[in-house]
């Protein structure tokens, strides 16, 4: 019994470095980006100045600085949703059948 343990620690610990060690031979590499073309290019350049046209501000044609932060703040002031009480009562009937 004693000789299975040790054969089956021996066995993981060989797999262990096998694989480790071909994790670290693995060349790393940088991930090329898709180069878009043809009609896809022009649905992404559309896209593009659509989300922009939404964004920027008319007078000045460019999203206002800080924009970012003023959303954020604006979220964060937005009232939670409430669980249904549907929701609530389904909720505590399993809590319930669990115990």
């Amino acid at each position: 019994m004693k000789k299975i343990y040790v054969l089956s620690s021996i066995s993981v610990f060989a797999i262990a470095v096998f694989l480790f060690g071909s994790f670290l031979k693995t060349p790393r590499t940088l991930q090329t980006r898709h180069v878009v073309q043809g009609e896809e290019a022009e649905e992404a350049i559309g896209r593009a100045e659509w989300e922009m046209s939404r964004l920027a501000d008319p007078a000045t044609g460019k999203i206002p600085a800080g924009m970012r932060e003023k959303e954020l703040a604006f979220a964060a002031g937005m009232p939670r949703m409430a669980m249904s009480q549907a929701t609530a009562r389904m909720t505590s009937s399993l809590l319930i059948a669990a115990r």
